[in-house]
């Protein structure tokens, strides 16, 4: 094993890998207050030259915690670079890692250019050699080899400012290698209701229109109709009957005089399409058995290989024709990760009959692509529908709407998940996951599970019919608030303190307001500008710190928007009764 250091700008690389098998450059490109960009350069000198990593160091001292698009809840320093390890390919994740000192500062972030290749990036504790270093660690061609040069450009931030500073830039700086423009969507911010958690894979016309009456009434603007509308009864709990696509006559006698109804309830209509699926109970199985990645037996169907036009040609196709034949104005496009090979090297010797691609990431992109373009181009603000883990720039560069990976019922992973995809600071709108409730469950906890989403667009899973009175007040309540305030909400500077403990506060603010969520801090500070502060603590009480010398207001309101106290105040230091669930406006 090689091990190869370079110094550039005063920065030591080290770089390891076989003997012999790689010839590597590192230059500087540019350096700006603390921004540097690199160029690497690394050409094979052998065939399947092998893994290449790439080490930078730091003294041990001051290292709080990590982030990635993808931690969840694990944000630990480690002696094991594999459990603290952030994956980043097409389908999974991204090329950027941070770590985060004390005092919600960043220490330094790293991002690659790259975020189509699979790579590997960790921050590991180096203890074994004694030295009080730590290391970040970044590994290339583990899953994939080169074959001819290969260039990438490599950004450390390593500026003192807030971390949730740090962090948006780098889709920033991603434009320069993904550079699709484009225009934050209008319709894909509308508060959602969702035919998934209440229905499955047994969604009812009948019974579905009837909740959009009230999800309408609610101040619901959109609607997702999820998987099992092609097929009857409950469904087999798998793809097998997923790839022809036409709508079950048990279950949709007449779609599109269903769509007609919702839309004169003043709501959108989407539709789930889970894209690389021929179920092998299909007539398209067997029309495309021999343009397949692999067979999923785990889901029941064939995963379509993309670098075929005609399986490209297939999709866009069904899906044109399905948003034109029922007036849609929208799609959910799911499980784009299963696009992946089961065995790279297998697939690319085979005989290239018909693909116009080499690499299925290719084929996927082209997919992508077209898919948007031909979508857009029927309906401008057309929505489209992904979700985590897959959220690179390279392929959320083709959708509007990215919401947060299934967690029904864990509000806290729903918050986490908002809080990531809202650092990752792209134009498109943060979706939650759609809201899963007891209706035995108390009007309090509905407001906490609300607020634990206020920074992502709300998408709902509960059987509206079945919810009480009261349950009723506070979810109305919430979405007016919630719509009236999504310009602040979603378009505000957005700020979220402490992830190494799950968030403890975010908020957001612009030139009319700051809307800030306490989930675990009970004091906050007021400068003055107009606050709305929303109480998802287990304690009944907030205390403000006062920075003015002017007289202000509070008015508290419980979770159903009932106001309960007002208070005229210039207090320095003020403990205010405000309940679980509840919130109160500054002015």
């Amino acid at each position: 094993m090689s091990e190869l250091v370079l110094n550039v700008s005063e920065k030591e690389f080290i770089f390891n890998f076989d003997d012999g098998a790689y010839d590597v450059e590192m230059s500087l490109l540019s350096e700006n207050d603390g921004v540097y960009e690199y160029k690497l350069v690394v050409n094979p000198l052998i065939q399947n030259p092998g893994v290449m990593t790439l080490k930078l160091a730091y003294h041990m001292e001051g290292f709080l915690s990590t982030w990635c698009p993808v931690a969840g809840r694990r944000r630990q320093l480690d002696a094991q670079p594999k459990r603290c390890e952030n994956i980043s390919n097409m389908y999974y994740g991204a090329p950027v890692y941070s770590v985060i000192n004390h005092n919600d500062q960043n220490f330094s972030t790293v991002a690659l250019s790259d975020a189509v290749n699979p790579c590997k990036i960790a921050f590991y504790i180096n203890d074994f050699e004694e030295i009080e270093n730590l290391y970040y660690v970044i590994s290339f061609f583990e899953e994939w080899q080169i074959e001819s040069e290969y260039c990438i450009n490599i950004r450390v931030d390593e500026r003192d400012i807030p971390f949730y500073k740090a962090i948006p830039e780098v889709s920033k700086w991603w434009k320069k290698f993904y550079p699709i423009e484009k225009e934050p969507s209008f319709n894909a911010e509308l508060p959602l209701y969702s035919s998934w958690y209440n229905y499955h894979q047994n969604p009812r016309q009948e019974s579905l229109l009837e909740e959009m009456k009230l999800a309408s009434e609610y101040g619901f603007k959109s609607l997702i109709v999820d998987d099992g509308w092609s097929y009857p009864g409950r469904g087999p709990g798998n793809y097998t009957l997923c790839g022809d696509w036409h709508f079950c006559d048990e279950k949709f006698p007449d779609f599109k005089d269903f769509v007609k109804k919702v839309h004169d309830l003043g709501i959108k209509v989407s539709l789930w399409f889970p894209v690389p699926f021929v179920g092998y109970s299909t007539k398209q199985y067997d029309e495309f058995k021999d343009m397949l990645l692999y067979n999923g037996e785990a889901f029941q169907a064939g995963i379509l290989d993309p670098r075929y036009p005609k399986v490209r040609q297939f999709l866009i196709d069904t899906y044109v024709d399905t948003v034109t034949t029922y007036e849609l104005d929208g799609l959910k496009l799911d499980f784009i990760d299963a696009f992946r090979c089961k065995n790279e090297e297998e697939l690319c010797n085979l005989p290239d009959i018909g693909r116009d691609c080499q690499r299925v990431e290719d084929g996927v992109i082209k997919l992508m692509q077209d898919v948007k373009i031909r979508l857009s181009t029927l309906k401008p603000d057309f929505m489209i529908e992904q979700r985590q883990y897959y959220v690179g720039p390279a392929v959320v560069a083709n959708c509007n709407m990215l919401r947060v990976l299934d967690c029904q019922f864990d509000f806290l992973t729903n918050r986490i998940g908002i809080a990531d995809l809202r650092l990752m600071n792209y134009d498109l709108a943060v979706h939650a996951d759609m809201l899963l409730w007891s209706h035995d469950e108390t009007p309090q906890n509905i407001a906490k599970m609300l607020y634990n989403i206020m920074f992502g667009v709300p998408q709902n899973s509960v059987l509206l019919k079945n919810t009480n009175k009261k349950q009723g007040k506070v979810i109305k309540n919430y979405i007016d608030y919630w719509y009236k305030n999504r310009k602040t909400i979603l378009h505000g500077e957005f700020k979220a303190y402490a992830p190494h403990m799950n968030y403890t506060r975010i908020s957001s603010e612009d030139e009319e307001k700051t809307i800030e969520v306490l989930y675990s801090e009970n004091t906050l500070v007021y400068d003055g500008k107009k606050q709305d502060v929303f109480n998802a603590t287990e304690k009944d009480f907030i205390i403000i710190e006062n920075l003015n010398d002017a007289h202000f207001k509070v008015r508290v309101y419980d979770c159903c928007g009932k106001e309960m106290q007002f208070r005229f105040t210039k207090d320095k230091l003020l403990k205010i009764n405000v309940p679980v669930g509840g919130y109160m406006k500054i002015r």
